[in-house]
């Protein structure tokens, strides 16, 4: 929220990135879609049980869909 803040970010415009459910959840309690990658220090069930907008399981896919 403080980045949000101080960044004058717009949610609607703004993607939290994260491998592990406190990202998540903090995305879901700011207004942010939020990408879960599985290269990180979460697994796949922890960051599934937060229904994130999009699961990347490789940093190769995350760069793929923002091309």
């Amino acid at each position: 929220a403080h980045l949000m803040a101080e960044e004058k970010l717009d949610p609607a415009q703004t993607l939290m990135i994260g491998d592990r459910k406190h990202d998540l959840i903090g995305a879901s309690h700011n207004g942010l879609h939020a990408a879960a990658v599985g290269y990180g220090f979460g697994s796949f069930e922890e960051l599934s049980a937060h229904a994130p907008t999009y699961h990347f399981e490789t940093l190769a896919q995350l760069h793929q869909a923002f091309r």
